[in-house]
């Protein structure tokens, strides 16, 4: 499913296209997912789509 997100960005209001999919995961890690969220305040896409981004950047620093 593909959807329209809205968000804001330091030029402004920006629409960013989203794929919505569907991950599976062990009890322990859901635990771990489910506090980090708790902690962070925001719920779970933003917490995978962090992780993502995050490790994207340490493996890929030299590319720009």
């Amino acid at each position: 499913m593909i959807s329209n997100r809205w968000y804001l960005s330091q030029g402004g209001v920006v629409m960013e296209k989203s794929v919505k999919i569907s991950v599976g995961v062990s009890p322990g890690t859901l635990e771990k997912l489910d506090r980090m969220c708790q902690e962070k305040g925001v719920k779970r896409p933003a917490i995978i789509a962090f992780a993502i981004d995050k490790l994207w950047k340490e493996e890929h620093s030299d590319e720009k």
